[in-house]
């Protein structure tokens, strides 16, 4: 009999337990042919069990097998991309947290340090391209009677600044 596979794993206690599958081919035996099968043998420290399987019942559980590990590999890809769908939404949600902190008077300074940069003058499309959404609709909004002057599209600094 030849062996095909044999597998041995230890336990958590240190003693050993093992699955062994060989085959024994056809053959011609006193002119007749005799059935090949396959023969799994499973046992551990204190002793073993061996079951003969026919060329057929192999084959079925060979092919159960590989079903059930096409179905694993479908079920690991569908939970890897909910994992990545989570891992989105966990990003989204931070990002809306880091907007809601953003306090006004951070927001009034990074646009005007931004004006600075940018010779006192900019357009609300740089800003919101550089800075960000929150930071042009600031300077569209609240800051335009204080510090700054939205003319359209463009944005300029106050004198006082």
């Amino acid at each position: 009999m030849a062996v095909i596979v044999r597998k041995v794993h230890k336990r958590d206690d240190g003693t050993t337990v093992w699955i062994r599958v060989g085959d024994s081919p056809p053959v011609i035996k006193e002119g007749s042919v005799i059935d090949g099968g396959f023969f799994i043998r499973i046992g551990d420290d204190s002793g073993d069990k061996m079951i003969r399987l026919s060329d057929q019942e192999a084959l079925d559980i060979a092919y159960r097998i590989i079903e059930a590990y096409r179905r694993h590999v479908r079920i690991f890809a569908k939970l890897d991309e909910l994992s990545y769908e989570q891992y989105k939404r966990i990003k989204q949600v931070e990002s809306e947290d880091e907007t809601e902190e953003l306090l006004p008077e951070k927001l009034e300074q990074e646009v005007i340090n931004f004006l600075k940069e940018n010779g006192g003058e900019s357009t609300l499309e740089e800003i919101r391209s550089v800075l960000g959404e929150e930071y042009a609709a600031y300077a569209r909004g609240p800051m335009k009677d204080k510090k700054v002057r939205v003319e359209g599209t463009r944005v300029k600094l106050l004198k006082g600044e």
